[in-house]
């Protein structure tokens, strides 16, 4: 298992000497909700009918509890929370949620655990390794 990393040529500062390379991570792909159900039907013996209605039912109560408010925890993966970002107002009378909220946002928060160096790293992260693709630089 393996997250992929292109080096990408920071341009920002005076001098170009100062100029530092950082990692950014790349997709290697995309999996759907069909295909996860599928891996774990194959896995299990569960049927993929019983499967699939039992993740719809498990999303609609995360909508639910979200619209509610709070945030969904869920274990070794993380906590979903909705968010908003506003337009700025003068005075808090003036302010209306239908024309001052600018967007709305689901932010996930991985869940971590402490590692021997002392930094935080995702649970669902800790056994991946980081390869950098082809040398180029963007």
């Amino acid at each position: 298992m393996a997250i992929y990393v292109r080096l990408r040529h920071d341009k920002v500062g005076a001098s170009v000497k100062n100029h530092k390379y950082y990692a950014h991570a790349v997709a290697t792909g995309e999996v759907t909700t069909n295909d996860l159900v599928d891996r774990v039907c194959a896995g299990t013996g569960v049927k993929r009918s019983q499967l699939k209605a039992l993740f719809q039912d498990f999303v609609e109560e995360m909508r639910k509890e979200l619209g509610k408010g709070r945030v969904v925890y869920l274990k070794d993966i993380g906590r979903l929370q909705l968010c908003v970002e506003s337009y700025g107002v003068d005075n808090p009378d003036d302010f209306d949620p239908k024309f001052d909220i600018k967007r709305m946002n689901c932010r996930f928060r991985a869940d971590c655990k402490k590692t021997y160096k002392g930094n935080f790293m995702p649970i669902l992260a800790e056994d991946a390794k980081v390869e950098v693709l082809a040398k180029t630089v963007w």
